[in-house]
């Protein structure tokens, strides 16, 4: 779990002298983690180790299906070509075991998946919901491989839905990953003793 209980401050004067770099090293550090999830960041406030409970891993994926595969999901379904070259890097990630690389080719067929929607917005909240889903690698640490390796035929079943043109199977197909995902996680989350009544962190927020 590392050294830095969830929920603890991480100040740049103790990071500094711990790890015998400047402050200046540390903020940007800080910033990169931000920026990926890891940390939680507010004006005023300064960095804290973020924490994910089980409400904000239910209101994630809750989220994430309203825009992956609600009613203007796939309503312009994208190049077949494009997704599965993203599905092919992703499946030889995880079969070997790169399971960091593999998160972000996950993220790369999800943005393949959904390109033929070109909308920005909706995007860029995708995006922000699937990077809140970094801390689930450290929190519970099972969810890498079951639900990484899980989801190479899950993927398949939602480019075989694109390629035979089918936007409501493909809808079908993207709910039911994102249903096992979420039992997957959720179970590890338990099975390691992830608090569940931790005020929640704020959800990302659709671009004005």
């Amino acid at each position: 779990r590392g050294d830095h209980p969830a929920g603890s401050p991480l100040r740049e004067t103790e990071l500094a002298a711990r790890y015998g770099v400047s402050r200046h090293v540390v903020r940007e550090v800080v910033r990169t983690l931000a920026a990926d999830g890891l940390v939680d960041y507010a004006s005023f406030r300064g960095a804290r180790v973020p924490v994910l409970t089980e409400a904000d891993a239910c209101d994630i994926y809750r989220a994430r299906r309203m825009v992956e595969c609600g009613p203007e999901a796939f309503i312009r379904l994208p190049d077949a070509a494009v997704v599965r070259n993203a599905h092919i890097a992703f499946a030889e990630a995880v079969r070997s075991a790169d399971f960091d690389r593999a998160f972000e080719l996950d993220m790369a067929f999800h943005d393949a998946v959904h390109s033929g929607a070109d909308s920005p917005r909706a995007a860029a909240w995708r995006v922000g919901l699937m990077q809140a889903l970094r801390l689930a690698h450290l929190v519970a640490p099972s969810f890498n491989r079951q639900v990484m390796s899980d989801s190479v035929d899950q993927h398949a079943a939602v480019l075989a839905a694109i390629e035979s043109q089918n936007a409501e199977a493909a809808r079908t197909a993207m709910k039911q990953h994102l249903d096992a995902s979420e039992k997957a996680l959720l179970e590890d989350m338990r099975s390691h003793g992830v608090a569940s009544t931790v005020a929640s962190s704020p959800a990302p927020r659709s671009p004005a």
